[in-house]
């Protein structure tokens, strides 16, 4: 990780929830060498596009989980940052590199649970919890991928997750 950025997962006193809620919702459009795809359409050994280059997509998951999306409308993370509105999961992991992470984290770059983006108006917890059909990325390891133009991070277990190497994203 680069000098200048921020990887966070709460500020202040909160806790970090056991149970992870992270992932993309349907109707977004990820990447691919062909192109942007929907996410639906994915499967694994597609070549997907990512912050280090062309990498195999290893597996897609999805999982039926109930949460308060959160909902990105279009533009609101940069130009055409979504493409579209979209929706995420309340805690996966997104790229900032606006000034949100110069004046939110001081930093050049920051990766933070979308719902600490929320602001009421472009960025916002939906009102009701409901069922969502949750779609996660994985690959080898940890990448960051574009769901809409969204640098979104690959959800990546292992008993020692890397660190990102941010150091030629800039």
């Amino acid at each position: 990780m680069s000098a200048n950025t921020l990887e966070t997962s709460g500020g202040g006193n909160e806790t970090t929830p056991t149970a992870r809620t992270a992932g993309l919702l349907g109707g977004c459009n990820i990447l691919t060498i062909q192109g942007y795809r929907p996410i639906e359409d994915l499967v694994p050994g597609n070549r997907i596009i990512t912050r280090s280059g062309l990498r195999v997509l290893s597996d897609i998951t999805t999982e039926i989980e109930e949460f308060a999306a959160i909902s990105v409308k279009s533009g609101s993370l940069g130009f055409d940052r979504p493409a579209s509105d979209m929706k995420i999961a309340p805690q996966q992991d997104v790229m900032v590199r606006d000034w949100r992470a110069e004046v939110l984290f001081d930093a050049d770059m920051a990766i933070v649970p979308v719902e600490q983006l929320c602001d009421g108006t472009y960025i916002c917890r939906d009102a009701e919890p409901k069922s969502h059909l949750v779609y996660r990325l994985e690959f080898d390891q940890q990448e960051v991928f574009y769901a809409d133009g969204v640098e979104i991070v690959s959800v990546f277990e292992t008993a020692e997750t890397p660190e990102l190497d941010l150091a030629d994203a800039a």
